[in-house]
């Protein structure tokens, strides 16, 4: 099982217990940029692994987890910049 799949299931675990603390759904924008950060964190590592073992296929690894966090990070400029439909919404049941 690749790294980059891995780490993020084992950091959702250990996030799981403070997540009671949040109100409200998280912003779409927020964890897309969190996960292209988290991705340009694993495409330096693949790099790093790159530069050790010369594994054209790390290098692979790296371009396409590069690629993948650059589309994130592309996907939460658009979400931010359209008009929010959040006020025409109710994101949570209101109670009468």
């Amino acid at each position: 099982m690749p790294l980059n799949t891995v780490l993020p299931h084992e950091a959702q675990h250990m996030a799981d217990a403070s997540r009671q603390c949040l109100a409200g759904p998280v912003p779409r924008g927020l964890l897309l940029r969190t996960s292209a950060f988290e991705l340009l964190l694993f495409a330096g590592l693949y790099f790093v692994l790159f530069l050790a073992t010369g594994s054209l296929f790390i290098l692979g690894g790296m371009v396409a987890t590069g690629a993948l966090s650059l589309s994130h990070y592309r996907l939460a400029r658009r979400h931010d910049a359209r008009p929010s439909v959040a006020g025409k919404q109710r994101l949570l049941p209101q109670r009468s």
